[in-house]
């Protein structure tokens, strides 16, 4: 399972068996109390102490024994646009919309069968007599359509409710622009495709609109040439999501299209899986190596489901006599401390920060920054 906060994009991988101890604490359970519950409901014995101690750390407690811990969300850094709002922007994804695009990209396609002179060329590019000049024009067009297309992102993230940040970052040797939405975790796994595939929607979709005014609506012929070019443009940015492996958006696709949680690693996984088999096969012995498959989340994905103040998202997990384990930003793995919390004792009560939108099923955490 997986447990987080958005405000604080922060998001941990617990066995399931912690996610009903978390369950038993917010309900208001002392902590030996929420210990003998799950004894008795799952005859396995947990360390809640270590638990409230691990989540203490990662600034999930809101308060142990009735006195208030320091909240991290203080030290946030404030998500952008702040004041935009579900009920602002849920109208460019609503169903009208989609039906409004899909005509557009539909006549932008019966054009260029029509007319396939309008067909995008590299000769587009250099619309200008001065090669600098024209350079220059198209690097501005080029940055603001990317402003626009991780603006999409953030758009789509703000329709379901989920903050987030537009920076810069690197993948592999690249300087990128990305937009970091965390907490996109906390929505139900069909809705994260809006937020991945809002940039490369909003690319086509541009690129379908100048094609339609190039052809059918009457402007000079310098005018045209610049937005001829700016269409080249911004179909050159488009193989670059097809790089997967530099966690561009369609990554985050495949992802959980697959139910996986890190597609190399478990790609990895499973190619060790597959050739233990096949090598037990010719032995004529059992596979050493188990199925990764079967830890992978269910295809249908799952439901937020409210709890007192988080936003935690839940996935089937590992073993439930497992150590409190968690994956922390990119991945980085992290354990609790053994002993327990010196300001969590065993008959303490402790409240949680957590929000409404919370639990969705996806096997791991992760820190999704689409570029």
């Amino acid at each position: 399972m997986v447990v987080g906060r958005s405000e604080i994009g922060e998001f941990i991988e617990l066995p399931a068996v912690y996610g009903d101890a978390i369950g038993l604490l917010g309900a208001g359970l002392s902590i030996s109390t929420t210990e003998v519950r799950i004894a008795a409901e799952q005859d396995v014995e947990l360390d809640v102490a270590e638990l409230v101690e691990a989540l203490t750390d990662l600034g999930f407690v809101r308060s142990v024994n009735g006195e208030p811990l320091p909240d991290p969300e203080a030290n946030t850094p404030r998500s952008h646009f702040s004041r935009l709002t579900e009920r602002h922007v849920a109208w460019i994804f609503s169903r009208p919309m989609k039906v409004a695009w899909l005509l557009v990209m539909g006549a932008a396609l019966v054009t260029l069968a029509m007319q396939p002179d309008l067909l995008p060329n590299y000769t587009d590019f250099f619309w200008g007599d001065y090669v600098g000049l024209t350079v220059l024009v198209n690097t501005v067009m080029v940055s603001i359509s990317i402003s626009m297309h991780e603006l999409m992102h953030l758009t789509a993230a703000r329709s379901l409710g989920v903050p987030g940040r537009i920076g810069f970052g690197t993948r592999l040797h690249n300087l990128v622009v990305q937009t970091d939405v965390t907490a996109v975790w906390g929505v139900p796994r069909r809705s994260r495709y809006r937020v991945y595939l809002a940039g490369m929607a909003w690319d086509l979709f541009l690129m379908a609109s100048l094609t339609l005014l190039v052809a059918h609506v009457a402007m000079s012929q310098p005018v045209k040439a610049v937005l001829q070019a700016l269409v080249v443009c911004i179909l050159m940015t488009l193989p670059f999501q097809l790089q997967v492996y530099m966690r561009t958006d369609l990554y985050y696709v495949l992802r959980d299209l697959l139910r996986t949680r890190n597609l190399f690693d478990d790609g990895l996984a499973y190619a060790r899986y597959l050739l233990s088999r096949t090598v037990a096969g010719l032995r004529r012995r059992p596979a050493p190596v188990a199925d990764p498959t079967t830890e992978l989340a269910p295809m249908s994905g799952g439901r937020p489901v409210s709890t007192p103040s988080s936003s935690r998202s839940v996935p089937p997990s590992a073993s439930a006599s497992s150590p409190c384990s968690a994956f922390r930003s990119r991945s980085r793995r992290w354990c609790a401390p053994s002993s327990p919390s010196p300001t969590a004792s065993r008959a303490g009560r402790c409240s949680w920060r957590w929000t409404p939108r919370s639990w969705c099923s996806s096997k791991a955490a992760f820190r999704f920054s689409s570029s």
